[in-house]
């Protein structure tokens, strides 16, 4: 039996149903300067993504009814049409994103404050979180 095997049945049956811990690929894929998204491990089903507000407001909607997304790189900004929400994201190097949000791979993106704008590089990083 493989360790990952393992260490799923413990949790399952600690029952721990709804937490996700992330593998060290997944850590690795979360380098330190980039706090503004966190992934599902690979591998594992993704079954809602979480958008967290500087105010630590947060919500979540499934995966399962996202439509459509949108990437549009003059604006840098994805809108994802949801069954009964829309979810629009402004921030930089978005590109990266969209791709990672086609595969579900996101499990949070944590809106982060503009003024770091110059340390973040290429690295994604959302600074409006509008739903409507």
């Amino acid at each position: 039996m493989s360790q990952s095997y393992r260490d799923e049945l413990d949790r399952l049956l600690s029952g721990k149903k709804d937490t996700f811990p992330e593998s060290e690929q997944s850590k690795e894929r979360q380098s330190p300067e980039d706090q503004s998204i966190s992934y599902y491990e690979d591998g594992r089903y993704s079954m809602f993504i979480s958008f967290v507000e500087l105010s630590k407001k947060r919500f979540f909607l499934n995966y399962g009814n996202l439509k459509s997304g949108e990437y549009d790189p003059v604006t840098q900004s994805i809108k994802l049409i949801f069954a009964e929400n829309t979810v629009e994201l402004k921030g930089h190097a978005l590109e990266n994103l969209y791709y990672q949000l086609m595969a579900n791979e996101v499990k949070e993106i944590f809106q982060q404050d503009k003024r770091y704008e110059a340390l973040q590089g290429n690295t994604p990083i959302v600074y409006a979180i509008k739903t409507y």
